[in-house]
């Protein structure tokens, strides 16, 4: 099957994030050169990425598809090969950037704030409650547990059949919550971080230190993590956003997974902003 350009470049892009985001030397107490965790593994996030190539192809036919059938493909993957959650936030905010890219003619140019702007109204469509069903089957034991003004219980108030938007959602349920927060402003932070980590490095493969550049960048800019949050509680969540800001790898006490989300959707962005220029990729690979 032939891709559309915006597709085929979607699909790198994304593939590319996901396989470079935990290749920095220390992370933020995620899996990274150094450090493996007991139920992932480096290379499981190498193969998720290969893999996602596939499954994209697969779920957007020539017809297209639509952002709440890829993710829910991608987790079930996931899930069903890995067992475990490698990149939740990461699978959601990849879908709804790629998914709509599918739909796009292949003659069209898509800048940063197009694909922002296209992934944000995809986000205005994406129930909910596949959004919910994606957290209960990565954090079952999680569901009816989470119970304060900023995250409710998993089942309410989105019932299942709630006809809540994602993006109507985010609007409510942001606190401490990186991903929903850069649905909600159209990937500001994650754009934003893109176009330093470029000025910085120019159009190349980035290395591991500018991998952990951009966990340090990410925590100063979003000062919250909702894994940490959710384990560990809100005074120990500013302490292991602050040490990650500081580059005090050794004293983050827990894994900040939702700033590592953000840090895949930087490389995303980065990755997008340089195809076409001094990076270059062979359609045929894909087609």
């Amino acid at each position: 099957m032939r891709l559309s350009g915006p597709l085929l470049k979607g699909v790198h892009s994304a593939a590319w994030a996901v396989a470079l985001e935990p290749l920095s030397w220390w992370g933020a107490g995620t899996v990274s050169r150094l450090r493996d965790h007991a139920d992932k593994r480096l290379p499981d996030y190498a193969s998720l990425a290969h893999e996602m190539v596939f499954i994209t192809i697969s779920s957007c036919g020539p017809s297209g598809c639509n952002s709440s059938t890829l993710f829910e493909a991608l987790v079930d993957h996931m899930m069903r090969v890995y067992g475990t959650n490698l990149s939740l936030g990461s699978l959601l905010m990849l879908s709804l950037h790629v998914a709509p890219l599918s739909r796009i003619r292949s003659d069209e140019r898509v800048g940063l704030t197009r694909l922002s702007e296209t992934a944000l109204r995809e986000a205005m469509s994406f129930p909910m409650d596949t959004f919910l069903r994606g957290l209960r089957r990565v954090f079952p034991r999680y569901s009816g547990r989470m119970r304060c003004w900023a995250f409710p219980d998993l089942w309410e108030p989105f019932p299942r059949e709630s006809g809540y938007s994602l993006w109507y959602a985010s609007r409510i349920v942001t606190a401490f919550d990186p991903v929903l927060s850069e649905v909600r402003e159209g990937w500001r932070v994650s754009r934003g971080l893109a176009i330093m980590l470029r000025q910085r490095i120019g159009c190349r493969v980035p290395g591991s230190e500018d991998v952990d550049w951009l966990y340090r960048r990410a925590c100063a800019r979003l000062g919250a993590d909702y894994l940490s949050f959710r384990r560990r509680g809100l005074e120990k969540m500013f302490e292991d956003v602050r040490a990650c800001s500081e580059g005090r790898w050794g004293d983050v006490g827990g894994s900040l997974g939702s700033v590592a989300d953000i840090v895949a959707m930087s490389l995303f962005y980065y990755r997008w902003s340089c195809i076409g220029e001094t990076m270059l990729y062979d359609r045929a690979i894909l087609e």
